[in-house]
């Protein structure tokens, strides 16, 4: 009875995903500089200065279904966002950007000049792609409340200071160092880079982004840390993003490929000593219909220590497809491969995903009361905050 119940599950499904095709725009996009802004505007008592306030949200609603070549598959409804981004625009050198529901971050924004800011709060932390706020180093996301790597939404305590040292007309150059709460553990035990920070000391970071074209990026991350007492954590990795549109032959020009790796070198204590872990992925999506529908195949490695191999390190292959039957919804449907380097687990997943999403065409207004200009809000899908951060320092959102 119950494969019956899981087959018209995913058939329900699939309907969904393959009626229809309209849609607005690429899965990971979201620029606020299309939402349209009604009249309405109030202004700051304290300040004199016209506020505007912009929501976005990340939510998901996931069938799954685990070993569906044996006689005990399962299925399962899951949920793994729950993000309510607020961004604040309250004076031009000042902004605020915060996650509500989980708070996994909130940054004040400072721009005392044009091309340098200040965040300071929970920050996000500057490792990795600057466009993505997801980490999936080791080619899935892991655990949606710690991750696999690193966390999946990497939010710590901190401050970091972020200019842009070149622009060109074909090339740009970006740079930003930090210091956060570092990480901490116990004696005779690794150290687990996915829990949130517990050390008596702050780390030290620095990120590099490299533009080229407005289509080819590049990211340099570093990250240092003494976890306990002298104990050391070099976290390093790179990320690279070649973009729909680099290249101008057909077919190759609706390709886009992401690839990125990080490193944990870590100077354990007497009992276990120096080990690593590590995690890569490469990611190539054609976009060539990405209006209806984008498929992509991915491929990861995650090594959680070097000191022994178990069925924690593993490669894993991911085949799938974003569909968008109607404007305000996006579907995806993939399978992942875990194979893992020993004492291999029958825990292949299928897995079909709804998101709700706004892609430039506003809703109606959120009445938020006389002190926010609620003209700017719009619920919206965030995949990226470098273009909602980016509005603020550009002054896009006045």
């Amino acid at each position: 009875m119950r494969w019956i119940v899981n087959s018209l599950a995913i058939g329900a499904w699939m309907t969904l995903v393959l009626y229809g095709a309209r849609a607005i725009g690429a899965e990971e996009a979201l620029d606020l500089d299309k939402v349209a802004e009604p009249k309405a505007e109030s202004k700051s008592a304290l300040t004199k200065v016209k506020e505007k306030i912009s929501l976005m949200g990340r939510y998901d609603f996931n069938f799954e279904m685990s070993n569906l070549e044996e006689t005990t598959r399962g299925g399962d409804f899951k949920n793994y966002h729950q993000f309510l981004f607020a961004k604040v625009k309250a004076h031009e050198k000042v902004g605020l950007l915060a996650e509500f529901i989980t708070q996994k971050f909130y940054e004040i924004t400072i721009t005392p000049l044009p091309r340098l800011e200040i965040r300071l709060g929970k920050i996000l932390v500057p490792f990795g792609a600057s466009d993505q706020y997801h980490k999936y180093y080791g080619g899935v996301q892991g655990d949606p409340s710690a991750g696999l790597l690193l966390p999946v939404v990497w939010g710590e305590y901190g401050i970091s200071v972020g200019s842009n040292l070149f622009k060109s007309d074909t090339f740009k150059l970006d740079g930003e160092v930090y210091t956060v709460k570092g990480f901490g553990g116990t004696v005779g035990t690794q150290l687990e880079t996915t829990s949130p920070a517990s050390g008596p000391q702050m780390a030290l970071g620095l990120r590099l982004g490299f533009t080229l074209f407005g289509k080819a990026k590049v990211w340099g991350s570093f990250y240092w840390d003494q976890w306990k007492g002298d104990r050391d954590l070099f976290l390093w990795g790179g990320d690279l993003l070649l973009d729909y549109g680099l290249a101008k032959p057909p077919v190759v020009k609706d390709l886009r490929l992401r690839a990125a790796f990080a490193r944990a070198d870590v100077n354990g204590d007497n009992t276990i000593g120096y080990y690593y872990k590590y995690g890569d992925y490469i990611e190539l999506a054609w976009g060539g219909l990405r209006q209806y529908w984008t498929p992509f195949v991915r491929f990861g490695t995650y090594i959680d220590s070097s000191v022994t191999v178990t069925n924690k390190d593993r490669h894993t292959w991911t085949i799938g497809s974003h569909v968008i039957p109607y404007g305000p919804l996006s579907i995806t449907v993939e399978y992942l491969w875990n194979l893992e380097e020993a004492n291999e687990i029958k825990n292949d997943l299928l897995r079909i995903q709804a998101t709700p999403f706004e892609r430039g065409a506003p809703r109606a207004p959120i009445d938020a009361g006389p002190s926010v200009d609620a003209g700017a809000a719009a619920l919206s899908f965030a995949e990226s905050v470098e273009p909602i951060r980016q509005s603020i320092s550009d002054g896009a959102i006045p």
